[in-house]
């Protein structure tokens, strides 16, 4: 194709070293990519870059694996790719999505699958389970605990800080003394702000994560609370054990009974 200097195109390096410099100015504070594209395209940016201005293009690298689906690589020209639109309409809530993706280091590969979404799943349930418990506790104004932030210092560190935010729901569930709890609420909503998740009502979460059967649950739950307070509890009993087949979990409480899923 033509151009005012002559036939052909800047190539494809040149254009990002040129683009970064007119747009951004370099240094730039993180450049990112594939590990595909550290040679040649990285390495021939930094060589343009560099020797064109004299300073680093860029202060941090950061190259991710790839997102694989049953261990190919994901790829339009394959077509085994699906979409955060399509899983939403498949009925995952977005947090299981995103908690799926920082499951595993960002430079590590990672195996798109049901299985990872379900472990999700799991995992988010068990942190909410946490907050549900302590529904009517105050979170103490306080922090990220330094073993999150450091994990997410180190490079970038999710599945650390994952294994943080599971001990940190935990502490949740053992604490005892109305000051425990609010800290260990406290540092598990503050943690879970970096991390994007724990955003939603928990028991939105879990009648979320229910679908059309969440209806369902409320009608039996209700019903054992009746049973309950007409003392007939051994209907109370049957309703419970109806629920944990369905994989609910009732808990009862000063304030009323809650439910959700089985950890």
């Amino acid at each position: 194709m033509g151009a005012p200097f002559g036939a052909g195109r800047p190539g494809w390096h040149i254009e990002c070293s040129a683009m970064i410099e007119e747009v951004l100015g370099s240094p730039i504070d993180i450049h990112g990519g594939g590990v595909d594209l550290i040679f040649p395209h990285h390495e021939n940016e930094i060589a343009q870059s560099e020797c064109a201005h004299g300073r680093p293009l860029a202060r941090v690298w950061m190259h991710n694996g790839f997102l694989t689906m049953d261990r190919e690589k994901m790829s339009k020209s394959i077509g085994n790719i699906i979409t955060p639109r399509e899983l939403l309409e498949q009925g995952w809530q977005g947090e299981t999505i995103r908690w799926a993706l920082l499951s595993a280091h960002y430079k590590a590969p990672l195996d798109w699958n049901d299985d990872l979404l379900q472990q999700s799943q799991a995992s988010l349930d068990r942190l909410y389970g946490a907050l549900l418990r302590l529904k009517d506790v105050a979170a103490a104004d306080v922090s990220a605990p330094a073993a999150f932030v450091e994990a997410l210092a180190d490079d970038l560190n999710t599945p650390a800080a994952i294994a943080a935010l599971s001990a940190l729901a935990t502490a949740a569930n053992v604490a005892k003394k109305p000051a425990e709890q609010a800290q260990a609420k406290g540092e598990l909503l503050a943690a879970a702000a970096l991390f994007g998740v724990l955003q939603a009502d928990p028991e939105h979460w879990f009648r979320a994560s229910f679908g059309a059967a969440a209806a369902e649950i409320d009608a039996l739950v209700a019903e054992r609370i009746a049973a309950r307070a007409a003392k007939n509890y051994a209907e109370s009993d049957r309703l419970r054990d109806e629920l944990a087949a369905r994989g609910v979990e009732v808990m009862d409480g000063p304030s009323g009974s809650t439910w959700r899923r089985k950890g």
